[in-house]
């Protein structure tokens, strides 16, 4: 857990369609970041997520200082944007979740 602690990040997806395609540009994306010069406010609070539930934007996000924003980020789903709330030290963190994650 020390090494991958839980975190909290702003997230906002942009989905593909079924063929493949994004429904908005990478372009789009972009601007929207810049617009707010780097401090982007939008996306949905995923409240704590650990490394399991997030995979690769979990590595994504903890490449991140607290409110710093990342984004585009593809996957299979669409294109990402990710803000860095929060890192959940081992001492607060919930160890029933801890141990039964494990």
């Amino acid at each position: 857990y020390q090494k991958h602690p839980d975190i909290r990040i702003a997230h906002q997806l942009f989905e593909k369609d079924s063929t493949g395609i994004a429904k908005v540009s990478v372009e789009q994306i972009v601007e929207k970041i810049k617009k707010g010069n780097g401090q982007w406010d939008g996306g949905d609070d995923l409240g704590f997520q650990s490394q399991s539930t997030l995979g690769p934007l979990y590595t994504e996000a903890m490449t991140l200082k607290t409110g710093q924003v990342k984004g585009p980020i593809e996957s299979p789903q669409g294109y990402h944007i990710i803000k860095l709330l929060e890192i959940r030290p081992y001492d607060l963190a919930d160890k029933f979740s801890i141990r039964s994650a494990v």
